[in-house]
């Protein structure tokens, strides 16, 4: 698998209880808001505070949260294209023995 083992992979579910001040200082951080002209995200800003409020001020966000691990194999390949990436035609060098007996 390109120098690594089977990957493993976690989940981990959680909530965040969330004020209005706080998601508004979040908003322009995430999803290209940063991108918006300050007229429009200003526009966002202002309904996005309403509706909050109007929600009595503080709302719960759910977040899974993934881990991805995978433990790299012992043999180190030789051959390296762009960016030190292992590409074919590649060896295979420096395999110690296994410690597995």
């Amino acid at each position: 698998m390109g120098g690594f083992g089977v990957p493993e992979q976690w989940s981990f579910d959680w909530e965040r209880s969330c004020t209005r001040d706080e998601w508004l200082d979040l908003v322009p951080t995430t999803d290209g808001h940063s991108q918006l002209p300050p007229s429009q995200l200003e526009e966002l800003l202002s309904g996005l505070g309403d509706a909050i409020d109007a929600a009595g001020g503080t709302f719960t966000v759910d977040y899974t949260t993934v881990a991805v691990t995978a433990v790299r194999d012992r043999c180190r390949l030789i051959g390296t294209g762009e960016r030190g990436r292992a590409e074919a035609p590649f060896t295979i060098s420096s395999c110690p023995p296994s410690s597995n007996t």
